[in-house]
């Protein structure tokens, strides 16, 4: 689930994934994710217990000792790293057995005004198919209908008091225009 909020020239981009593992042993889980320039991770939370636990930002050698420190007490930890460029990765632990993990990441950003436009680009070059997906948008004080230069199968911008707002939910997706 991917949710956008728009506000003036500040846009809050929220991904709310859960990972499933098919498989009769508890795995550990990786998720990479390039950010553009400008971008800022926010947000990061990871479900333990049926809950969100909301993470802090540490330093990176801190962050790793207290992440394997976590591991081997049996408690769900969660790590969110930057890596090269804005590139960054989260490791998640356990996934249960035949079960799920949920992990909410968010960024924020200022956009770029091209010839009087703000620019707002979603990134969803992937190749596998999602069993559930969903994407809205908010687009709080705009004046004007927002123009796709791409755009997803059954999504469009209605008129609200607020704004803009647009919501599509789909089954056995593969999100893979940007």
């Amino acid at each position: 689930s991917v949710s956008v909020e728009i506000t003036g020239d500040i846009s809050t981009t929220t991904y709310d994934m859960t990972f499933h593992n098919p498989n009769n042993r508890i795995l550990e889980g990786e998720f990479s994710f390039p950010l553009q320039d400008g971008q800022k991770v926010t947000r990061y939370a990871l479900d333990v217990n049926g809950k969100l636990r909301e993470g802090v930002v540490v330093e990176k050698e801190k962050a790793r000792t207290a992440y394997e420190n976590t591991i081997r007490q049996q408690i769900d930890p969660g790590i969110i790293e930057k890596t090269t460029g804005n590139n960054y990765k989260t490791r998640i632990y356990p996934i249960p057995s035949n079960g799920y993990k949920r992990v909410v990441i968010a960024y924020t950003e200022v956009l770029g005004n091209k010839n009087g436009n703000l620019d707002y680009f979603l990134p969803l070059n992937y190749s596998r198919i999602v069993n559930n997906f969903s994407l809205e948008i908010k687009m709080l004080k705009q004046e004007s209908r927002p123009s796709w230069i791409e755009k997803i199968d059954k999504l469009e911008f209605g008129k609200v008091e607020s704004g803009y707002y647009a919501k599509t939910s789909l089954k056995n997706y593969t999100p893979d225009k940007n």
